[in-house]
């Protein structure tokens, strides 16, 4: 992969982000190349996206994606495939994948790594054939998930933590046998995550080791627990240490299978809904090129 080489660069995202940018997109699109250089495509389906990157992969060097974290994963088959860079355009509400990279969260900055950034390749989760960068959740999170898209995500990260202290209240245990690399446990939980990045839902840490290019996916485990207890737990979690608290189960392995056997339960990757249990995650390693911050710590 030439670093040096950008070229011509396909800017792509759904009509409704760019409606959101108004007046900035303009700016964007000139941080991005030169004039002639760039290319912009509006697709009124976010589905879309990622048959468009196919289709004009022969005509551009680089493709320069908005969206939050769920648009970013959907498309991850289309740069595996045609192995073009990839230049994160963060829109989200949390914007993890950004975080996780130190990509700058301001649209316009971050459209000028696409001039100026390194090129790395980082590894990409998969549950059940659906890919994601971060994480995929059984539990607690798919709850979350759910009632941010039913409600309005307007204050960002903080929808999040709103909705999670909401819905703890009501949350249910659920038994999940869990087989690792061939070493299998039996877990009662409320939230189990599977990442294979660093951060998910708003910031919570896989694990203070994890990263996104080390070719391992890291599992936790958050056993049943009295509510007043969570509080303590919350700052353990967005630091990532939560792996020294009795209640909370920590796993490493390239391959993990869960079953639910009381009955299927939702699978949330990158805060979409995508399938259920039984789940099989896999890794495919460093599968899609990045531009990166020349600094960017990972």
């Amino acid at each position: 992969m030439n670093e040096s080489k950008t070229g011509r660069t396909l800017l792509i995202l759904a009509r409704a982000k760019a409606d959101r940018l108004g007046s900035r997109i303009d700016p964007l699109e000139k941080a991005l190349g030169p004039p002639g250089t760039v290319i912009r495509e509006l697709v009124d389906d976010p589905d879309e996206i990622g048959m468009r990157i196919v289709e004009q992969s022969s005509a551009v060097d680089q493709v320069a994606v908005g969206g939050g974290d769920g648009t970013l994963s959907s498309v991850a088959p289309a740069f595996m495939q045609t192995q073009l860079p990839m230049v994160i355009i963060p829109l989200g509400t949390a914007n993890d994948l950004a975080r996780t990279l130190g990509i700058p969260l301001d649209p316009v900055e971050a459209a000028q790594l696409a001039r100026s950034g390194r090129l790395e390749d980082i590894d990409v989760g998969d549950v059940n054939g659906h890919t994601f960068y971060n994480a995929a959740s059984i539990g607690l999170s798919v709850d979350v998930a759910e009632r941010l898209e039913l409600g309005p995500k307007r204050y960002g990260v903080v929808s999040y933590l709103l909705a999670l202290l909401d819905l703890t209240r009501a949350c249910r245990n659920f038994r999940a046998i869990v087989d690792g690399d061939g070493e299998r446990v039996t877990l009662n939980s409320i939230q189990l995550t599977v990442g294979n990045g660093v951060r998910h839902g708003g910031g919570v840490r896989v694990h203070a080791d994890a990263s996104i290019d080390d070719g391992q996916l890291d599992l936790y485990s958050l056993e049943p627990q009295p509510l007043w207890r969570l509080p303590f737990l919350f700052p353990a979690f967005m630091r990532g240490t939560h792996h020294g608290w009795r209640s909370v189960t920590n796993l490493r392995a390239k391959q993990f299978h869960i079953e639910t056997p009381a009955k299927p339960k939702r699978v949330n990757a990158d805060g979409e809904i995508v399938s259920r249990t039984p789940a099989t995650f896999i890794l495919h390693r460093n599968a899609v090129w990045v531009r990166l911050p020349p600094s960017a710590n990972r």
